[in-house]
């Protein structure tokens, strides 16, 4: 159980599914998704058995985990392996018969490739080495030998193998003593030397393994720690530095606790290479991760703590050392500086204005004066005037850069919140001048601090200081754009409109004339109609009708906030000038619900409500009966009463569902019963219906479509006793375009429609307005209009059916017309040619007054009908040709028609036969084959053999597909014609050999045989046709030898069917074979005709054809001497009824002589 536990769980386990790529790696086939948790299981398992089996027996599970297992893809099984596999070491590890195997496996591992795909194999191996090395005598030389590959796998560059070399080698010290001084010194100069990086962390992992199993004490015996703070302030080497930082860190790490007394000495050293010049692994992340926790140490309440030099050491060192890194934090850095400038302990002012110089140090812009800015922040009372004098006349020709700003934006801030009016003046110039001369990034920190003082200065009451103030709004938003003030623009909207003195709301338009001047025309178009028609009342009228326009025009834009804009704009206009402004947006919205953009047709339907609620006031029922609806109904309403609810019904069948929604929602407010209106409002309705559907837009269609679909549900019957004017009025158009449309809903209306309501639109005059159309002179409106026809044509009775035949055969009579009605009849059969054919075929006759008063080239057009049939369309057509010409098979007369003698007229028959076979469903393949059986025997080997590759093509095609066994047996029959099966021998061959193994059906097998047959007799090699059939059946009898009882019988099966193949092959005539195939022939003959049953019978009589035709007089003779008196007597018992075995007998007449005697 143990053994087969270890064969079958982890190895099977750890065979995940991978990926499938091609040559050129690509992906075909995606991996399966890995289940870790049988692998976890097996774990687990290995674990406890690893802890319970005997000494002996544990090398047997070891070996069970492979390589393969510890590199598995799954973090926790490849833990999970790695723990059982420990801790049996731990448990067993002293029987030593078994280390020397395994630790050459392990050698393997330690040694095995250094890329990041190894790692996890290369940290098991580092792991059970270490593990194992404990258990050897520390006298053992192969101590050393691990100890030696631990120390080499310190150079691969992966943490994770590093720290476990490091955790492996504390344990093996004791027993290496000797060779640590050297070992560490070699790997202190590793750490302290130019080697890379991983290089340096490994050496320095090492180095804390050997420190921890040696004593922590050996940091100072091995004069470890002394060299490694040497190198931490050694100027001269960048490299040594480095090392050093990199060793204290894992020492820290590894040893913990244990190192914090050795490393409270180094930690100044560390600040001052915090600040190092060289920063090239100083990060930006990092700066921003540090730097809250450095600021932290200054909120503090005690000045000690805010004191500390540490801090202001690391400012000045990261000033100097990665200026870049810090000038992305001093938004946040230098407000502490300034907060504790001002501290009341003097020794926290000196640090923090220290530091503040460090930071002017760090300004690239020569046109701003450090030192000035620095007095100025120092002593604001005295100096913040002159620094803002200064910044107003000095001329910038440089950007501002991070550090120039961070000592800039404390000025402006104390000017913003001086009490003299020219520091506020001079502080918001300077602050526009600013934004146009810096960096996006760099300014917007600064925002929240510069905003506040502006809105105060924009609410000043001196003029001057509200104008520069707004101007330098302009300036900020002009530079930044929108995004960085939404807030600030809300603001200014909300100032404007406020119950506040005049001042503010001066002072608001004049910001937000400068931030519109800013923004751009755009941003005027969204903002003018929405504010000012609140501001101006009755003078914005001059200015309605170009406010209109532009709403409607905005109301289209891609963009939502803009939308939004103009709807709300709208709403303002309509409820301040509903008498004015309703005039002029209606035409606008009617004609913006059939738009093609569906964020029009949805904008248009949102203020299309508003209006509605404007013009109808409290009064939501519609109805003309309804006088008091009646009296508050005003003339506009009235007018485009009609327009705007057929626009509102058809959006309802949007498909848009933000559309769909709001069209249904105004639709039920407005409207109380819906089947009422829908009748008054009909014929404007069903205009604007045929006005989409002969659109060229396909949602307009289809949207129309829908909303006729509805109305027939909804009406029935009535609806169309309204829409027939309507339909007279619409095919009496000049368009032909509303013509077609007019044909189109028609059409949709009829198959929505039942039987009886069908029968109903006869008596209502449809009917002729229909044939009217298919006499129109426009293509596309005959086309609509042999639609219509061919919906009633299938909705009627056949009494119905044969007068409306009746109705388009006398309108034929008309020679204007005909050519135009025969156009659309084409068209017709296009899609009822299965229907209407057969009914209009015995109609034909009705012609004969037509053939000979118009030009005979019509009836042509009538011949060709089936010619202009799509493809896919043939095969439904199968059926008429068979049940047109199934008379004449049946009476075998078809030599009375000549067309069965021309290649041209076989033409379109074996088109549609071929077409069927392709794409037809099995009941037309089947038709189709039948169909081309009774054509063959009909029909001279000249005349077929045109159409023979074109035809039987395709046959073999379908035999290969899965079809069902009664379609494939009718194929066969119609391929059995040797006419036919000339072209196309060698495809023929392997078809039929494919279905004599054909395991669904005995009678395909046995068909298959008969085809193979005749193929033979007109296949030019027939020796090899032979051979080939001998072939399978030979390869089959080796199948017999191992196979179950029910697949045996099943290969009796197939042998039935090949006998008869190889018999009726062997039958046609003498045929010369090779010797080998003579001799394997007549053995596997000899050993199949004694078998039971029926399967001798049929043997013996393919041995009598292969005696007659395949062998010479002496090669029989040569067999019958070979044969036993009672193979002989069973030969002679199964040749009774076998006519070429008997004959054959009789002629061996001596040698019958002699077994007689002997008998």
């Amino acid at each position: 159980m143990l053994v087969f536990i270890c064969q079958s769980g982890p190895t099977a386990a750890c065979n995940v599914a991978t990926l499938l790529v091609d040559d050129f790696g690509r992906v075909l086939q995606e991996a399966g998704r890995d289940n870790p948790a049988p692998r976890l299981g097996i774990a687990s398992v290995l674990k406890d058995l690893s802890q319970t089996i005997s000494s002996e027996q544990f090398p047997l599970l070891f070996e069970r985990f492979t390589l393969n297992m510890f590199a598995d893809r799954d973090a926790n099984v490849r833990h999970a392996i790695l723990e059982a596999c420990v801790e049996g070491v731990k448990q067993h590890g002293k029987v030593c018969q078994m280390l020397t195997h395994h630790l050459c496996i392990l050698d393997f591992a330690l040694h095995c490739p250094t890329d990041a795909s190894h790692d996890a194999l290369r940290m098991a191996g580092v792991v059970l080495s270490g593990t194992l090395a404990q258990h050897l005598d520390p006298e053992d030389l192969r101590i050393k030998t691990i100890f030696i590959s631990l120390i080499e796998n310190l150079s691969v560059r992966s943490q994770l193998v590093q720290e476990s070399v490091a955790n492996c080698l504390a344990p093996l010290v004791p027993s290496v003593k000797e060779l640590v001084p050297e070992v560490v010194e070699k790997l202190l100069s590793i750490v302290l030397g130019p080697s890379g990086y991983g290089e340096k962390r490994g050496a320095a992992y090492g180095m804390a393994g050997l420190v921890k199993g040696t004593s922590v004490l050996a940091v100072r015996q091995l004069n470890v720690l002394d060299r490694l703070e040497e190198a931490l302030v050694d100027q001269n080497d960048v490299h040594k530095r480095e090392g050093a930082c990199i060793a204290l860190e894992i020492f820290s790490r590894t040893l913990k606790s244990l190192f914090d007394p050795f490393v409270l000495n180094s930690v100044s050293k560390l600040l001052l290479c915090t600040g190092d010049n060289n920063s090239r692994n100083v990060s930006a992340t990092a700066v921003r991760l540090l730097m809250p926790h450095v600021l932290s140490g200054l909120d503090v309440d005690v000045w000690r703590t805010k004191c500390g030099k540490e801090f202001y050491l690391f400012i000045s060192t990261m000033a100097n050392g990665a200026p870049r890194h810090l000038a992305a934090m001093l938004p946040k850095v230098v407000p502490k500086l300034i907060e504790a400038a001002f501290d009341t302990h003097p020794k926290v002012q000196q640090r923090a204005r220290r530091a503040l110089r460090s930071i002017a140090g760090i300004t690239k812009n020569p046109d701003v004066l450090g030192n000035i800015s620095l007095e100025a922040i120092e002593n604001p009372s005295n100096k913040t005037h002159s620094c803002l004098n200064l910044l107003l006349n000095t001329e910038f020709t440089h950007y501002i850069d991070a550090g120039s700003l961070a000592l800039i934006m404390p000025i402006l801030k104390r000017g913003f919140e001086d009490r003299s009016p020219e520091a506020r003046k001079t502080s918001a110039i300077v602050t526009g001048n600013i934004y146009t001369i810096s960096d996006k990034s760099d300014v917007k920190p600064y925002l929240p601090t510069i905003l506040p003082g502006l809105q105060k200065c924009l609410l000043d009451p001196v003029p001057e200081i509200r104008t520069v103030a707004a101007k330098a709004m302009g300036k900020m938003v002009r530079a930044a754009g929108e995004g960085d003030f939404c807030e600030l623009l809300q603001w200014l909207r909300n100032s404007l409109v406020a119950d506040t003195s005049p001042v503010d709301r001066s002072g608001a338009a004049q910001g937000l004339s400068e931030i519109i001047g800013g923004l751009g025309e755009s941003y005027l178009i969204r903002v003018m109609s929405a504010y000012l028609p609140t501001i101006f009342g009755d003078r914005f009228l001059p200015f309605l009708e170009g406010a209109v326009s532009i709403i409607m025009k905005a109301l289209a834009d891609e963009t939502d906030f803009v939308r939004n804009s103009a709807l709300l704009a709208g709403r303002n206009i309509v409820n301040l000038y509903s008498d004015t402004a309703v005039p002029l947006l209606l035409p606008s919205l009617e004609k913006g619900m059939f738009d093609d953009a569906w964020r029009i047709r949805l904008s248009s339907l949102q203020l299309l409500s508003e209006v509605l609620f404007k013009i109808t006031g409290d009064e939501i029922f519609f109805s003309r009966q309804n006088d008091h609806s009646w009296r508050r109904r005003r003339y506009l309403w009235f007018v485009s009463r009609d327009r705007i609810l057929s626009g509102l019904y058809i959006s309802r069948y949007d498909d848009v569902v933000m559309v769909k929604q709001t069209a249904t929602h105004a639709w039920k407010v407005v409207v109380a019963n819906t089947p009422r209106t829908l009748r008054e409002i009909m014929p404007t309705l069903f205009s604007f219906l045929l006005n989409c559907i002969s659109s060229t837009s396909v949602e307009k269609q289809k949207i129309a479509g829908n909303c006729l679909a509805s109305l027939v549900e909804k009406l029935g019957e009535r609806l169309l006793l309204d829409i027939v004017p309507v339909l007279e009025e619409g095919l009496s158009s000049k368009d032909c375009d509303h013509r077609r449309g007019v044909c189109i809903a028609l059409s949709a209306v009829m198959q929505n429609m039942s039987r009886e309501t069908v029968s109903l639109a006869e008596k209502l005059r449809i009917l002729p307005l229909v044939v009217e159309s298919m006499c129109d002179e426009s293509a596309d409106v005959r086309r609509a209009a042999s639609g219509v026809f061919a919906v009633f044509f299938s909705s009627i009775d056949n009494r119905s059916s044969s007068d409306l035949i009746e109705t388009l055969l006398k309108k034929l009579t008309d020679p204007k017309v005909s050519p135009l009605l025969l156009d659309s009849l084409l068209m017709l059969t296009e899609t009822r040619g299965k229907s209407l054919i057969p009914k209009l075929i015995p109609k034909v006759d009705r012609l004969q007054a037509f053939i000979r008063q118009s030009d005979r080239v019509n009836v042509c057009v009538i011949a060709l009908s089936f010619q202009t049939l799509r493809k896919e369309k043939l095969a439904s057509i199968i059926s008429i040709f068979y049940q047109l010409l199934f008379p004449i098979f049946r009476s075998k007369k078809a030599d009375r028609l000549p067309v069965f003698a021309k290649e041209t007229g076989l033409q379109p028959l074996f088109a549609v036969v071929r077409e069927c076979v392709i794409s037809g469903k099995p009941v037309q393949k089947d038709e189709a084959c039948r169909f081309t059986c009774a054509l063959l025997t009909l029909c001279s080997d000249e005349s077929i053999k045109p159409y023979a590759i074109n035809t039987v093509g395709p046959m073999i095609r379908v035999l290969m597909d899965r079809q069902p066994v009664d379609v494939k047996l009718t194929i066969l029959s119609a391929l059995l014609t040797k006419s036919v099966m000339r072209p196309l021998i060698p495809q023929l061959q392997s078809t039929f050999m494919r279905l004599l193994n054909e395991p669904a059906s005995t009678q395909l097998r046995l068909s298959a045989s008969d085809g193979l047959v005749s193929l033979g007799e007109i296949h030019p090699k027939r020796d090899s046709l032979i051979v080939e059939v001998f072939r399978s059946m030979f390869s089959q009898e080796d199948s017999m030898k191992s196979v179950y009882v029910r697949l045996f019988s099943f290969l009796l099966q197939l042998f039935a069917a090949h006998m008869p193949a190889l018999r009726g092959l062997l039958s046609i005539s003498r045929v010369n074979l090779s010797k080998e195939v003579k001799s394997q022939m007549q053995d596997f003959l000899l050993r199949w005709c004694t078998a039971e049953k029926s399967i001798g019978l049929i043997t013996s009589g393919c041995l009598g054809v292969f005696v007659c035709n395949v062998l010479t007089d002496s090669e029989v003779s040569t067999l019958f001497d070979s044969f036993t008196l009672g193979e002989w007597l069973l030969l002679r018992s199964r040749a009774t009824g076998n006519i070429e075995m008997e004959t054959k007998l009789k002629n061996c007449s001596t040698i019958c002589l002699h077994y007689t005697l002997n008998a």
